[in-house]
């Protein structure tokens, strides 16, 4: 305890390595991690996981599309990882309903530059997500009376 406060417990999910962060968050709160590098979705996915036995107070989701990088060329591709990445977080809302879950926008890059009236893909990429997001939001999937939308997605990438 920190000055007579309980520490909250905290779920760090990521598909990236988020060890240093964590270190730091461990200061003022309890930390959970996933056993290996990008299994946030399984955790989330699977009921018998550790991050159910751990029974956070809230989730925090860490996202980075450069793991994947050779999808983000292809519009079809990224979006198939993004409806991925939000049917893990779905699962999660439906398993341990009413906590919070936040959750990172994304950074595409290394994404190939369109010219004329397209669209850059990685600004489609990050309005998807939050599209997805907000959707998953205005089914209340991610409400809770403490919390407001505009905490479950972050306005940059970390």
């Amino acid at each position: 305890m920190i000055y007579g406060v309980r520490k909250m417990r905290v779920a760090l999910l990521s598909n990236i390595t988020v060890d240093l962060l964590a270190s730091m968050v461990q200061k003022t709160n309890d930390v959970y991690l996933s056993a290996g590098f990008d299994t946030w979705q399984q955790e989330m996915i699977m009921p018998a996981s550790g991050l159910y036995e751990y029974k956070p107070e809230a989730i925090v989701v860490l996202l980075h599309a450069n793991a994947y990088a050779d999808v983000w060329d292809d519009k079809r591709n990224g979006e198939q990882i993004i409806d991925e990445w939000c049917e893990a977080v779905q699962t999660a809302c439906s398993n341990i309903p009413g906590i919070p879950i936040f959750i990172s926008s994304i950074d595409v890059s290394n994404v190939k530059v369109r010219y004329g009236a397209e669209k850059r893909l990685d600004q489609y990429f990050e309005n998807y997500m939050n599209e997805k997001i907000g959707n998953l939001h205005a089914r209340a999937c991610l409400k809770s009376k403490k919390y407001t939308k505009h905490l479950f997605t972050a306005s940059f990438s970390w």
